[in-house]
């Protein structure tokens, strides 16, 4: 009788790969994916937004690459919304000297909101089992005390509370910029710990000071758009609101009521591309839900980030474009000893535009990356995901799933 040898499961490093060719295989090197509103031509502020990554030392080199191929476009700045790290990885000051060198390295300003995986969730044994509130002292020390590190200057930023370095706004092109310290992990609300929710109670009421001085600002000065960059998704179509971030929907719902215009939502977290309205799906009677979009930036394994513009058309302010790495550049990082990279690009970039059929395209893509973020965080053997934005559904196996957040 032949006897079988069992599967042995993939090596993380190829599992990684797969993954990224995977989206390859849907976007090709630098391809491009939008709604509808990129037919609109683009007016005024054009700027690059990433989010929750590099996790591991694997992803550093092309988040890198990542960077300065977004830099050699010439944005205004380039934005981070939070997790630099993985949440499993060791909270420490090597990790954020190392990224602080990546983002003072950058030719243009870097705009930087911190993640819970820098703070919140450093208290994880996994993590080191660190003091939370001694870890966001550090973060400040590191990214937000020193000028040099984010050489933002030049945008002007208003900075309303010196406790809070972190949160500001500045009105550039006619656009009002606010950057809001929300993280996940529930906001760093946790019931149980008096230090944590008193932490949570101030900055949520920084949070708001900023959030009104800004909206404030922006009525007056007649500013075409708002952009809030934030690291959290607050899940906006829940209602009521997660207790962590209720203080924040209701503030967000104040926003709305008093500025007329178009607000832009940009966040990570849940490591999965998105762009929608969110308000619509369970909250449309909130005053002005129709203004408001909501951009969730990709994030690992999924090195990718997006390009963010204004248009003319009042129905659909805002345009994207995603940009992931290619296949070739992912096997190149993932695995060195691989073969024909060359041969992998070539047949990457011979395939038809992405934005061809992006209907279809579009679904694709995001069921692939809805489901790996949902595999990681519930665990499961294999996961059929849903995304109501897509309409349709995919299952990935957990052997092609490498879970580090």
């Amino acid at each position: 009788m032949a006897v079988t040898e069992p599967r042995r499961p993939l090596p993380r490093l190829w599992r990684l790969a797969l993954l990224t060719l995977l989206v390859s295989l849907f976007w090709g090197h630098g391809a491009a994916l939008s709604r509808e509103s990129s037919e609109q031509p683009e007016t005024g502020l054009r700027f690059f937004a990433v989010g929750d990554a590099p996790y591991g030392n694997a992803e550093y080199a092309p988040f890198e690459r990542l960077l300065q191929e977004a830099a050699e476009q010439g944005p205004p700045f380039i934005v981070h919304v939070g997790d630099i790290k993985g949440g499993g990885e060791p909270c420490t000051e090597a990790r954020n000297r190392r990224i602080a060198g990546l983002f003072q390295a950058q030719p243009v300003p870097m705009l930087y909101t911190p993640g819970d995986n820098e703070w919140t969730d450093c208290h994880r044994q996994a993590a080191g089992g660190l003091d939370p509130l001694e870890r966001l002292a550090a973060l400040r020390a590191r990214f937000f005390a020193d000028p040099e590190v984010l050489h933002n200057a030049a945008l002007e930023l208003r900075v309303p509370d010196p406790a809070y370095p972190e949160n500001a706004y500045t009105l550039k092109d006619g656009v009002m910029l606010v950057l809001l310290h929300v993280v996940g992990s529930d906001n760093n609300h946790r019931a149980k710990n008096s230090a944590a929710m008193a932490e949570w109670r101030q900055r949520s009421e920084a949070n708001r000071r900023l959030l009104r001085e800004a909206t404030e600002v922006a009525q007056q000065s007649q500013a075409r758009a708002m952009v809030l960059l934030f690291h959290a998704n607050p899940l906006f179509e829940r209602s009521p609101a997660s207790p962590g971030f209720a203080p924040f929907m209701a503030d967000l719902e104040v926003l709305l009521s008093s500025y007329s215009g178009p607000v832009l939502a940009i966040h990570g977290d849940t490591h999965r591309f998105q762009f929608n309205q969110p308000l619509l799906r369970n909250r449309s009677t909130v005053k002005g839900a129709e203004r408001l979009w909501r951009l969730e930036v990709p994030g690992s394994p999924f090195l990718g980030g997006v390009w963010v513009s204004l248009t003319s058309d009042p129905a659909e302010p805002f345009a994207i474009s995603v940009v992931y790495p290619s296949a070739a550049e992912a096997f190149t990082s993932f695995a060195p000893d691989v073969g024909s990279h060359r041969e992998l690009r070539d047949q990457g970039e011979s395939m038809p535009p992405a934005w061809t059929q992006p209907q279809a395209h579009e679904a694709s893509a995001c069921e692939t990356i809805l489901s790996a973020s949902q595999a990681c965080d519930l665990r499961v053997a294999d996961v059929a995901s849903v995304d109501p934005r897509c309409d349709c559904q995919s299952t990935i196996p957990s052997s092609l799933i490498s879970c580090s957040s």
